[in-house]
């Protein structure tokens, strides 16, 4: 069970990861040429089409080992940098250190949002909520399909006050992490459900409507005994 914030967070970045490998291994899939097998070709004894066939096959075989591949590759070694980034600003409590980290990968890397969302987490590590949520906004708009990234953005938006956006988004996940429990009982995404009807459950009390966000933060702690904020949200909602 995740006992502290420290902990989630781990918990979340590894689902992360794979839900990005999850996505490279997809992207990989989709771009292997679709070839039809239904048994061998006839033998040609016209030398040029039996040339263009191998050249054709040749070709063929290429995408298995471009761009996809590639791809594969880079996510794998931006998530290293990133956690190596992240150690340095909780270890070493060197928030520039680690941004600079960051930033140096993001020069050859600036098409995925695993950069700026661990610039959000650095930034809201040192207390900075506000330019934590520019990151976080960042991450979005680079990547809106990781559940874990509009996790954090609808947190860093609470966090700044920003609570009717913030329960935007909120909602999306949870739509998104019900469905995927109704095919898989996998225990992390219970936890992370959990989290999510926190926050929207923080949402609905500082609209002001206390008795939903009880009844939400209830469901939360029945998922997640011990989830400390919303224990604290309860708390603070009278029961």
């Amino acid at each position: 069970m995740i006992k502290s914030n420290s902990f989630l967070w781990i918990a979340l970045l590894a689902l992360n990861l794979v839900a990005v490998g999850c996505r490279s291994q997809m992207q990989v899939q989709s771009d292997l040429p679709k070839v039809e097998q239904e048994g061998a070709a006839p033998a040609s004894t016209n030398s040029t089409s039996s040339t263009s066939a191998t050249q054709a096959q040749s070709q063929a075989s290429v995408p298995q080992h471009s761009a996809s591949e590639d791809n594969m590759q880079n996510e794998t070694a931006v998530a290293q940098g990133c956690l190596d980034a992240w150690k340095v600003a909780v270890m070493q409590k060197d928030e520039a250190k680690s941004m600079e980290m960051l930033k140096q990968l993001s020069v050859d890397n600036p098409n995925i949002s695993t950069i700026p969302f661990m610039m959000g987490q650095v930034k809201d590590f040192f207390k900075k909520p506000k330019e934590a949520l520019v990151y976080f906004r960042k991450a979005y708009e680079i990547n809106k399909f990781s559940s874990i990234q509009i996790l954090r953005l609808a947190a860093s938006l609470r966090k700044n006050g920003e609570f009717k956006e913030a329960e935007t988004h909120y909602d999306n996940l949870l739509k998104k992490l019900e469905a995927a429990l109704s095919d898989n009982h996998d225990e992390n995404l219970i936890f992370v459900l959990a989290s999510v009807r926190t926050g929207k459950a923080a949402c609905l009390s500082a609209a002001g409507k206390k008795e939903e966000a009880r009844t939400m933060v209830k469901k939360a702690l029945s998922e997640d005994p011990g989830n400390l904020e919303a224990k604290e949200l309860l708390k603070n909602l009278g029961d």
